[in-house]
């Protein structure tokens, strides 16, 4: 069982399985969300011919304003606070995970957007059609993960895991608010294909922040 902080993956199938959730306070909470995404670790996305033209407006922040200790590790809040339009600092202090000294855990950083008034959510995609019911309603916020010279325009070289926003998408490419880039530039265009590779053959993970109407994933059969 391979078990990272954000998520598990069985080494072998599970023939059944219960999830048990168990909450610390003074009373029952009046109201909860429990989601729960299961997809394979790698995939082969396929890549769409065309896709709907999908824009949001959205600030730009650059992670590289961050004191110079922890500016590679806040892409994360970073982009949760472009996504809710909050204060980056407020976001950085809520999404810093003690135990594992990271900003950069899943569940922190959806947990500092809920903080802040903006309920959001952990959602895996194997395709774009897992992602457009979110995207037609909203910025979403892409795990991506490439190699040298596997995304054209990135401001890193490669990355084993980085938090970009998906602001939408035009023609073949990903309109995306990328922190690691400086503040005049963090709005990129990349490769769809590209970027479809990067963002959804290892594990496809994203945020939902407000998902109102497209609070559940659309449904789908688990092989």
């Amino acid at each position: 069982m391979d078990v990272p902080v954000d998520y598990f993956c069985p080494s072998a199938p599970i023939p059944g399985a219960a999830l048990v959730i168990e909450t610390a306070g003074d009373a029952p909470p009046a109201h909860f969300i429990a989601i729960v995404s299961v997809r394979s670790k790698l995939s082969s996305p396929p890549i769409p011919d065309d896709l709907p033209r999908i824009d949001w407006p959205l600030p730009t922040i650059s992670q590289l304003d961050a004191p110079k200790p922890i500016r590679m590790a806040v892409c994360s809040p970073t982009s949760v606070a472009m996504v809710t339009q909050s204060d980056v600092k407020t976001i950085r202090g809520l999404a810093w995970h003690a135990p594992s000294r990271l900003f950069g855990v899943w569940p922190q950083n959806v947990w500092a957007a809920a903080r802040v008034g903006h309920p959001a959510t952990i959602e895996t995609a194997s395709s774009w059609g897992d992602v457009l019911p979110f995207l037609e309603k909203g910025p979403v916020i892409a795990s991506i993960r490439f190699g040298q010279g596997e995304l054209d325009g990135s401001p890193l070289d490669s990355t084993r895991g980085h938090m970009v926003v998906v602001r939408g998408v035009a023609e073949r490419s990903v309109i995306v608010h990328d922190p690691a880039a400086p503040n005049d530039s963090v709005e990129r265009r990349y490769p769809l294909a590209q970027f479809t590779r990067a963002w959804m053959t290892h594990r496809g993970v994203f945020y939902v922040i407000d998902p109102n109407a497209a609070w559940r994933s659309p449904p789908r059969e688990l092989g």
